[in-house]
């Protein structure tokens, strides 16, 4: 015959637990939402059996155990009190309204099955030996007087002996866990206090070197092998873009994404939000950009940490390892304090390599303004030395002008005095020219030729393209026009590209000139083009050859100032010049000249 329970539990959570627990094992079971509820069903339904919970709102479990009992009807129906307490008064007070048992609260599902059970077993025994009698129960200094009978002791006993070994196993697990948490606790100090230590002494490092890329490579090998990181790569920022200037593996493989652009991709939204990033998953977030490289490395989870100094972003730090890892607060907070340290020494190195590169830079304009002053010293002293020797060639120019006159046409007096007499010119061009280039003249503005301009720099530097075994190629366009502007500063220039020229084939080469004019924009240009033979100028050196002070060549051979004057002197003819240098190809100087218009 199926068995009947009514539950009285105003919680419909555990009323429903209850429900479906009892139902599984074949009762039939009947809700009732309190003692008031639960009165009215009993005598409605007369179950075999009745839970009640016993804090109820209208009428508890006491009052709706007395009730039951107190009924001639119902009172053999054996009632069960479900109590949160662990002392014995709950279950004393149940005792005196007559209570046949009680299961301490939290239970677990067998134990409840299995005092239900035995109830049932023992209900018939009960039947036929019931015999009620008074009994003297002292608890607390206090007697409290209950009438049962012999089972109801029996049952009563039995389940206080399984609730007390109920506790015992509890108070055991609850022992060994306490132990295996105290083990665990104990290694997880002695890791801490470790990871501790072993990040006050990556401060301590970080806070010695003042060298950029020796912080960068402590930092990402100290990230990895401090917070058992896979792959660590410190990206700095530069403009909008995040470069990968470090990086640590395990596995010895680079990282795909030496580049990220701020705001894109992961580390990129680390580096626009300055905020840190956790990513359970790499290949299920839409902003990782290097799936391929993580499927082939095995990555998982990621976090990126800004490297951050006074508010302001300077990179980010970018940590993936293999798996899926979550991370402790503990873990975090260790991290970000890591992330601080490194920003600050990455601050540190960055500064004293911007002071350095400052302090190089000033003693270097400082060596070329004390060069510059010698150079103009030099070139008064070769205006003097100019003077000085027109002087004798004046002499001897006049010795030469009074053979010529005295000799015949043919005779070996003339060719003789011929020869003297065009090395004197010679000489007369020469110290004109050093005179003409020591003057600190105001520019005079006239119509001239450049290509007689570009003729008497290859006289004045002849001997030294002759001495470094350098031969020119003259390839002048159809007819010379006249350009307006200064012929000595223009003398200048073309010296000053010639020299550059020479210099850059030290071996001998071929310095090629070509001349032409052109139109170009509804304008009429002239224009040269100095091209050599030598090792070129590099990539990255091109676009500052116009800077002042600026050279490749040795500190006693270069001043780093013609190019800046010739520059500057082009410019002001309303000109313009520029270089090539094609790798492998020597380079080429163009200058170009606007046309006298007609």
């Amino acid at each position: 015959m199926e068995r009947k329970i009514l539950v009285a539990e105003d919680s419909p959570t555990q009323a429903e637990h209850l429900r479906l627990l009892l139902e599984r094992e074949g009762y039939q079971v009947i809700l009732a939402a309190n003692g008031k509820e639960g009165l009215e069903k009993v005598h409605r339904e007369r179950p075999d059996l009745i839970i009640s919970d016993i804090v109820m709102p209208e009428m508890d479990g006491y009052e709706f155990c007395r009730a039951v009992k107190s009924n001639e009807a119902t009172k053999r129906i054996p009632l069960v009190l479900l109590t949160g307490s662990r002392g014995p008064g709950s279950i004393l007070r149940g005792l005196q309204h007559g209570a046949d048992n009680f299961i301490r609260k939290p239970f677990e599902s067998d134990y409840l099955l299995e005092r239900v059970r035995r109830i049932f077993e023992h209900l018939d025994l009960r039947e036929r030996g019931h015999l009620e009698m008074e009994v003297t129960i002292h608890v607390g200094g206090k007697e409290l007087q209950i009438t049962t009978d012999k089972q109801q002791i029996i049952e009563l006993l039995f389940s206080t002996f399984e609730d007390i070994s109920r506790l015992n196993d509890e108070l055991k697990d609850a022992q060994r866990k306490l132990e295996s948490y105290a083990k665990n606790l104990e290694s997880m100090v002695r890791d801490r206090t470790a990871r501790l230590d072993a990040l006050v002494a990556v401060m301590q490092k970080l806070g010695s070197s003042l060298d950029l890329d020796e912080v960068l490579n402590f930092v990402v090998h100290s990230a990895g092998e401090l917070l058992k990181i896979t792959h660590v790569g410190a990206y700095l920022l530069k403009g909008e873009t995040l470069e990968l200037c470090a990086e640590y593996s395990e596995s010895h493989s680079r990282q795909e994404a030496r580049k990220l652009n701020v705001g894109e991709s992961v580390g990129g939204y680390v580096a626009a939000s300055g905020e840190i990033c956790y990513v359970e998953d790499v290949l299920k977030d839409p902003r990782w950009a290097a799936a391929a490289w993580a499927r082939r490395e095995g990555i998982g989870s990621f976090v990126g940490l800004p490297l951050k100094y006074e508010g302001t972003t300077l990179g980010v730090l970018s940590c993936a390892v293999r798996g899926i890892r979550s991370f402790s607060r503990d873990e975090m907070r260790l991290m970000e304090t890591f992330a601080n340290a490194a920003a600050n020494a990455i601050n540190n190195a960055e500064t004293h390599s911007r002071l350095e590169e400052s302090f190089e830079e000033l003693r270097r304009q400082q060596q070329m303004i004390i060069r510059a002053e010698k150079l103009s010293a030099l070139g008064t002293l070769a205006a003097g030395a100019a003077h000085e020797v027109l002087n004798p060639a004046n002499i001897i120019g006049l010795y030469a002008q009074r053979m010529l006159n005295r000799s015949a046409g043919g005779s070996d007096e003339r060719k003789e005095a011929e020869v003297i007499w065009r090395n004197v010119e010679r000489i007369t061009k020469i110290c004109d020219g050093l005179r003409r280039f020591s003057r600190n003249e105001a520019p005079k503005t006239a119509p001239f030729r450049p290509g007689e301009a570009i003729e008497e720099c290859l006289q004045l530097l002849g001997h030294k393209l002759r001495l470094g075994n350098i031969h020119v190629e003259k390839k002048p366009g159809l007819g010379e026009a006249a350009v307006q502007g200064d012929q000595n500063q223009m003398v200048q220039v073309f010296l000053n590209l010639i020299t550059n020229a020479v210099d850059a084939m030290p071996e001998g080469g071929t310095l090629t000139i070509v001349s032409d004019m052109l139109i170009e924009e509804g304008s009429r240009w002239w224009e040269a083009r100095f091209s050599d033979t030598g090792r070129g100028i590099p990539k990255e050196v091109l676009p500052r050859i116009f800077d002042p002070f600026f050279t490749t060549k040795p500190e006693d051979k270069g001043t780093g100032l013609g190019l800046a004057v010739t520059h500057g002197i082009v410019d002001a003819h309303g000109g313009t010049i520029w270089a090539e240098s094609p790798p492998d190809q020597g380079a080429t100087f163009i200058v170009r000249l606007p046309l006298e218009t007609a």
